[in-house]
C-alpha cells in the first residue's frame, strides 16, 4: 500500500513538473523577443533621430516580423520597407548608411 502511494505521489509530480516547464520556456521567448524588438527600435531611434511614435510603430513591426514562425528574405524586405515608411527624407539618408549593420544586429540576436 505505501509503495502505491509513494508511486502515486512520485507520479504526479511528474506530470506537474513537465508541465510547467514548457510554458515558462515559451514565456521566455517571448520575453526575449519583445525585448529585442524594443532594443532594435530604440537603436534605431538613437541612430535616426525618430520621434517616440516612430520608435512605437517599428517596434511593431519588428514584434510582428518575429512572430513569423518561419522568416524569409521577402519578410525581411518587406520589414524593411514598412520601416522605411516611416521615414522623412532626412531620416531615410541616415537609414540607408546603417540599415545593414542594424539589421545584422537585430538578425545575430534572433539566432541565439
Amino acid at each position: 500500500m505505501k509503495a502505491l502511494f509513494a508511486i502515486l505521489v512520485i507520479s504526479t509530480i511528474l506530470v506537474f513538473s513537465t508541465n510547467i516547464k514548457p510554458a515558462q520556456k515559451d514565456t521566455s521567448k517571448s520575453v526575449k523577443k519583445i525585448s529585442l524588438a524594443n532594443t532594435a527600435a530604440t537603436k534605431l531611434q538613437q541612430k535616426i533621430l525618430l520621434s517616440d511614435s516612430q520608435t512605437s510603430q517599428v517596434e511593431t513591426i519588428i514584434n510582428s516580423y518575429l512572430a513569423l514562425k518561419v522568416r524569409t528574405d521577402k519578410d525581411k524586405e518587406k520589414t524593411l520597407e514598412k520601416v522605411e515608411a516611416l521615414l522623412d527624407k532626412r531620416q531615410k539618408a541616415k537609414y540607408e548608411i546603417i540599415k545593414d549593420d542594424w539589421w545584422d544586429h537585430l538578425a545575430k540576436h534572433l539566432a541565439k
